[in-house]
């Protein structure tokens, strides 16, 4: 066996090349990893590995557990970052405890962004990132879709009712090449388009910037964002707007949103994968677009779930009448 390390040092030491069948970890997971062994030695103390016992091991879990404000799927990811650490460095030649977790169930279904938490990412933006959070929100857009966005290929017009509605043209990222994408928006979206362009132009100008035509610009610099800058400023919104870990407010989730949305109101399954940019209809009907528990019992029994277990209830005595 070898030295024993410090649970601080587990994870370095377990990220590298085991064998060829087990080569270095790539970064993300040496991340996790670190993360994981952090949150361990926190909890029973920066202690020898080889003193790492079956009850410090059980307590870890109970103190993860406990943590409410995680998600499930978050807290287990926290015992598995553990147990993988554990198993390299056991096929390293240390000395590890057994672990033996216990995994919580996650909740299965599409993440998506609710109309309280869009509400509050709405309250704590300025122009350029309301209309990003609206645009994909109301109107589906990938984040890379965002990023590729022009002035030049965006377009509003009014319609005979007098709403406004937009259009943009996106380029994104295919298996083999850039794809085109057409995103559209309805009258919030187009005020909100109307706005940042009036800023945009304004800005460019007092920086002395030439107008490269993207539409999303860095407000200090007025040049291009990129995709990880927009996932950046979502972010940063879901902290202004003190929306809690455990409820998802990114884009991803926000598109998750207008889909849903969009099939409840009764929209053709083939038109919601067309405005997604879906390339196959079965990513829209198995990863996306999948009803959850919440929407069920909102058709069936309205607004009040109490009334789920007296329609039961009352099913099942009107069966053993008739019976």
């Amino acid at each position: 066996m070898r030295e024993s390390l410090l649970l601080s040092e587990c994870a370095s030491v377990a990220g590298g090349r085991i064998s060829k069948k087990r080569p270095r970890v790539v970064a993300s997971t040496k991340k996790w990893y670190e993360n994981s062994m952090r949150r361990l030695a926190e909890i029973i103390g920066d202690k020898r590995l080889d003193a790492v016992t079956a009850v410090d091991l059980d307590h870890f879990q109970d103190e993860i557990e406990d943590l409410v404000t995680l998600s499930p799927a978050t807290r287990n990811n926290y015992k598995r970052g553990v147990a993988g650490v554990f198993s390299r460095l056991e096929a390293l030649g240390y000395q590890v405890p057994p672990v033996n977790f216990d995994y919580e169930e996650e909740t299965k279904g599409v993440k998506r962004v609710s109309d309280a938490n869009h509400h509050k990412l709405m309250a704590v933006t300025g122009a350029r990132d309301a209309l990003m959070v609206k645009w994909v929100y109301e109107g589906g857009a990938r984040v890379g879709g965002l990023n590729s966005m022009r002035v030049s290929t965006t377009h509003c017009w009014l319609t005979d009712d007098g709403e406004l509605h937009v259009a943009a043209r996106a380029w994104e990222k295919g298996r083999r090449h850039k794809k085109e994408q057409i995103y559209y928006g309805l009258h919030s979206t187009g005020l909100l388009l109307c706005s940042w362009l009036e800023i945009r132009a304004n800005l460019l100008h007092v920086l002395k910037v030439p107008d490269h035509d993207m539409l999303f610009v860095n407000t200090l610099t007025g040049k291009p964002i990129s995709t990880q800058y927009i996932s950046g400023i979502f972010w940063k919104l879901k902290q202004a707007a003190k929306i809690p870990q455990n409820e998802p407010a990114n884009a991803h989730a926000a598109r998750h949103a207008f889909a849903i949305q969009r099939l409840k109101q009764g929209m053709p399954l083939n038109v919601v994968s067309k405005l997604l940019g879906h390339s196959d209809i079965k990513t829209t009907s198995e990863n996306y677009v999948r009803l959850q528990q919440q929407d069920l019992q909102e058709f069936y029994f309205g607004d009040r779930p109490e009334q789920v277990e007296d329609v039961a209830i009352k099913r099942l005595f009107t069966r053993n009448d008739e019976e």
